[in-house]
């Protein structure tokens, strides 16, 4: 019964030490034992705090080792008025065991989220995102936050390649009158509004998956704006990965960068692919509420740099506490390699 007993315990004392003994990844909160493990994670994240800061996100989309990856970053200037965060771009990598390596983009840097355009008089661009005119340290309620597996991340140093099962940010921003005569400060005959004025308020949610992500926007206007056009679905498709398309209504277009719109339609879905490439790109859009009956078009604008999703909504004005919410999406798959 002794010897029994002394060999359990030297069993249990032998697999303790394995354990210790065995190597870890580098990869925070990772159980994987190296790089050839079956059983990957799916999903990484990292923050950057040399600027301009950012968040890379990473989902795999092919084999063991292939992954989309969307980097959300800080951007904040005097010249376009703005204090935001925004999905910058979109790339393919591959994931070596230890760090991911770009081999593809998918996505270009043009804004990705939302816009929309004002028809007041001389009015020099669009308002949001990529065009400025947004600001997240101007109104009390206004802020961004970051979540991974549904906590806030609290970001004070770099962050590592981190797994996680989601990833998600929030953001709260006032947006401003956008100046006449020019794009901003840096152009010439640019007039900036005194007091940058308040137009609306605006919450989105940008929440990484299905290869892509899904953003929601809410507006809530507070003051009278003359509107020309809402890009309620905008992303940038690098032209590389999507030489054809098709939209809801079965119209096929093969893209020839002539600056045209193609596949118009008042169905919001796009799919564009490239099968020597083997990636193909489902663009999404959907009203969620409005205080009107809108008029939409949805459209690929086939130029020079890239094959760009618009869904838009026509409208004529807003007004005080009107609301409008709206959700886009974008989705890739990639089955070259597995």
């Amino acid at each position: 019964m002794k010897k029994n007993t002394l060999f359990i315990a030297l069993s249990l004392l032998f697999n303790i030490l394995v354990s210790c003994a065995v190597p870890k990844n580098d990869i925070q909160k990772s159980t994987n034992s190296g790089p050839d493990n079956k059983e990957k994670s799916s999903f990484f994240y990292s923050y950057s705090s040399k600027f301009p800061e950012h968040f890379n996100v990473y989902q795999k989309v092919s084999g063991d080792s292939i992954f989309t990856h969307f980097k959300i970053y800080h951007q904040k200037s005097t010249v376009r008025n703005d204090d935001l965060w925004r999905v910058l771009e979109g790339n393919l990598v591959r994931y070596d065991g230890s760090k991911m390596i770009p081999f593809q983009q998918i996505l270009t840097n043009g804004e990705n989220e939302f816009v929309w355009r004002s028809t007041r008089q001389n009015v020099g661009d669009f308002t949001g995102g990529y065009h400025g005119d947004e600001r997240i340290d101007i109104a009390p309620g206004s802020k961004v936050t970051f979540y991974a597996n549904g906590k806030a991340i609290n970001a004070q140093s770099d962050i590592p390649l981190t797994e996680c099962d989601n990833f998600y940010y929030h953001q709260f921003s006032t947006m401003h009158q956008s100046g006449t005569g020019a794009a901003d400060m840096s152009k010439p005959g640019y007039n900036a509004i005194p007091g940058n004025p308040i137009d609306c308020y605006h919450e989105k949610k940008t929440t990484f998956e299905n290869n892509g992500f899904t953003t929601y926007n809410k507006i809530t206007w507070a003051t009278t704006v003359p509107i020309d056009k809402c890009y309620f679905g905008i992303l940038c498709v690098n032209k590389e990965i999507s030489s054809e398309g098709i939209n809801e209504n079965g119209v096929q277009a093969i893209f020839n960068s002539d600056g045209t719109n193609k596949l118009t339609s008042t169905k919001q879905k796009i799919v564009m692919k490239n099968e020597a490439f083997g990636i193909a790109v489902s663009c999404d859009a959907k009203i969620v509420s409005l205080p009107f009956t809108p008029t939409l078009t949805t459209f690929i604008w086939d130029n020079q740099n890239y094959h760009k999703y618009y869904s838009t909504i026509k409208a004529t004005s807003a007004n005080p506490d009107d609301v409008w919410e709206t959700v886009a999406s974008i989705a890739f798959s990639y089955t070259k390699e597995k």
